[in-house]
């Protein structure tokens, strides 16, 4: 295959994961069809043997030592239990190869680095006209339930059935068109960041609430905007507390039954931990160690395979020796991004308030958020010397 035909399939894979990404839980049948699509992403580099940028290397490191929980994990799980923990392994390195894959395509051109920045702002508006489609057609979400959904009643959760979720994919758009904004002075993104401001709010998720705030707190201080922030951060306030208190729990932000679950969840994985320390239970089998360790048998639950902390989840499913391991890529990554780049710096904004976030709610591992950063990620990294 020539160089413009394979350039072109590259394009045509990058546009279907940014057409797909905003339609979230939609699309779903047997399988996520984003994973698909980054599951062809990770084929190509095989087939094509594209050139590795570093930052691949190093989140092998992280791949290595997740497989290796996997493979520990037959010492207390049956092998033909731990197919689900080897799909979600699977996933993993399919959105490890995604950097690699957008690297290459990106590599040189700052125009197709521009664009697919500006994509991922455009998935953001979307997700959010979706979730407001959501709110005004379909406020209650109640009936969900009996398919394992939170029964969220009065609130933005969008396509992604979830408003924690949907609050996250928001919260990148607002950092994104802030870099933009402060780096173009185009007056026209003032409307989209009201926009999208008051799509966060209306998610009425507090992990959003707090990772905004992170992320746009970072993002004062290292680009010396802090006056700008504050005041956008104090319009963000007002339009929270007048945010309309209706019926449904969901909608109080003192509400204690989720903080309660979110605790019990903790307590649960800190448990689960216990019983492997050092190398964990595997990645991902912790539906089958809440179903073994803690006789949990609610295994139509979205929840199910993930704790309510991705940190704790890491700690769970690789061990301590895998959350070194993690914590030092994440380490290496970000003195691989290049220096004053605009992206490295949504990148870095971004991860502050996905680390934020991630403490409350499993969204690292969720397959949009690895998307979303697998992209900001390839078009941070320094570049090879030819």
């Amino acid at each position: 295959m020539d160089y413009s035909n394979k350039e072109k399939l590259q394009t045509i894979i990058l546009f279907i994961f940014l057409v797909i990404f905003p339609f979230g839980q939609l699309l779903k049948m047997f399988f996520q069809p984003i994973d698909l699509i980054v599951g062809l992403a990770f084929l190509y580099t095989i087939i094509f043997s594209l050139r590795t940028p570093k930052a691949v290397a190093v989140l092998r490191n992280f791949l290595l030592a997740a497989a290796f929980s996997l493979l520990f994990s037959f010492s207390f799980f049956k092998a033909g239990s731990l197919f689900i923990g080897f799909l979600y392994l699977l996933r993993l390195t399919f959105y490890a190869y995604f950097v690699l894959f957008v690297f290459n395509f990106t590599k040189g051109s700052e125009i197709k680095k521009n664009l697919l920045v500006n994509g991922l702002i455009a998935v953001s508006f979307f997700s959010a006209v979706f979730g407001w489609i959501q709110y005004f057609w379909f406020p209650d979400f109640r009936p969900f339930t009996v398919f394992g959904w939170d029964d969220h009643l009065y609130r933005l959760i969008g396509t992604f059935l979830d408003p924690g979720f949907t609050s996250i994919v928001v919260v990148f758009g607002i950092i994104a068109v802030l870099y933009k904004y402060f780096s173009t002075k185009n007056k026209k993104l003032v409307w989209l960041i009201a926009f999208l401001l008051f799509s966060l709010a209306f998610t009425y998720s507090r992990a959003g609430y707090l990772s905004f705030i992170a992320g746009a707190l970072y993002l004062g201080f290292s680009e010396k905007k802090m006056k700008r922030i504050i005041l956008i951060l104090a319009a963000f306030i007002f339009i929270v507390l007048a945010l309309p208190r209706t019926a449904g729990e969901g909608v109080k932000l003192e509400r204690t039954a989720s903080t309660n679950a979110r605790l019990l969840n903790y307590a649960q994985t800190i448990k689960i931990i216990r019983k492997s320390p050092v190398f964990g239970i595997g990645f991902n089998n912790l539906c089958l160690a809440k179903e073994t360790f803690l006789m949990n048998q609610e295994k139509d639950f979205h929840s199910c395979s993930g704790s309510d902390s991705s940190l704790l989840l890491i700690l769970a499913t690789t061990g301590i020796i895998g959350f070194i391991i993690f914590l030092w890529c994440i380490r290496s990554l970000f003195r691989l991004i290049k220096p004053g780049s605009l992206y490295g710096k949504i990148l870095m904004s971004s991860s502050v308030a996905l680390f934020i976030h991630s403490l409350f709610i499993n969204s690292l591992f969720c397959p949009w958020v690895m998307g979303w950063l697998a992209i900001l990620l390839a078009v941070s990294l320094k570049e090879f010397k030819e």
